[in-house]
């Protein structure tokens, strides 16, 4: 889980220091992979941590929270930064 949050991390730093449309595909792929192993981490964490009977239960609860927070993250921040994106027009 701590590689994939480094290895996300020093690839949104990199991003902030694109140049050209084509470096930031690599930048981001990279970026998927580092997001990918933190969630394959955190989802073996949990399932390990549950008892024998609840394991597909803390998985599935686990999923409904990334998902969750995946699906609903952009409209909380279109809400909040919707002025800021207008306003810089």
């Amino acid at each position: 889980m701590v590689t994939g949050s480094l290895v996300a991390a020093v690839a949104a730093l990199g991003l902030t220091g694109v140049n050209e449309a084509w470096q930031i595909l690599p930048l981001r792929a990279l970026m998927g992979v580092g997001e990918a192993a933190l969630f394959v981490g955190a989802a073996i964490l949990v399932v390990e941590l549950s008892p024998e009977n609840r394991k597909a239960e803390a998985a599935s609860y686990l999923s409904v929270a990334v998902f969750g927070g995946l699906s609903v993250g952009p409209i909380i921040g279109e809400l909040v930064m919707g002025d800021v994106a207008e306003s810089a027009r």
